[in-house]
């Protein structure tokens, strides 16, 4: 989780998640506010991206997720990379469900969205975090979301591209 919430801060993470899981695939969970540079900060995240799931955070001034998935399609991802789901936790979801086993998620685009994702993991695995970590007392994730057990074939194969 990273807030990458401009284009020079979306640049310097692709350099990191390159360095740290080179070869690895990339699944990309975006959610980023209105008045930013979605494109820009695309344009820089995507490359090599195997699956981008665009998000909108529970903030007012988060960018649609329709919208951010159509900045990413407008920024060369297939359109059957791209996929919907809102809020961050489901989006949290399906990245966790899609990925493969050597999959990095890295899920990015706003400090919200970053809260949001970083929440949902402590519902999902409540000892990940140490006892005093303020997501302990954040909103918690909407009621009765959770990973389903089924397991979909991964499309995920392609490696993360050096940037």
């Amino acid at each position: 989780m990273d807030s990458a919430h401009n284009r020079a801060s979306a640049s310097l993470l692709r350099a990191a998640l390159g360095s740290y899981f080179p070869g690895r695939p990339l699944v990309l969970v975006f959610g980023a506010s209105d008045d930013k540079d979605v494109a820009g900060m695309l344009q820089v995240l995507t490359p090599g991206a195997a699956l981008v799931v665009a998000t909108q955070s529970r903030h007012p001034r988060a960018a649609d997720a329709a919208l951010v998935a159509q900045a990413a399609r407008q920024c060369g991802v297939p359109a059957s990379q791209v996929m919907v789901a809102s809020p961050v936790a489901e989006a949290l979801a399906l990245a966790l469900q899609q990925a493969g086993q050597d999959a990095v998620i890295c899920v990015a685009g706003s400090l919200f969205a970053a809260a949001e994702a970083r929440e949902a993991w402590l519902a999902l695995h409540p000892a990940s975090l140490p006892a005093e970590d303020w997501a302990r007392q954040a909103e918690p994730a909407e009621p009765g979301w959770h990973v389903t057990g089924a397991s979909a074939p991964s499309p995920l194969h392609a490696p993360v591209a050096a940037p």
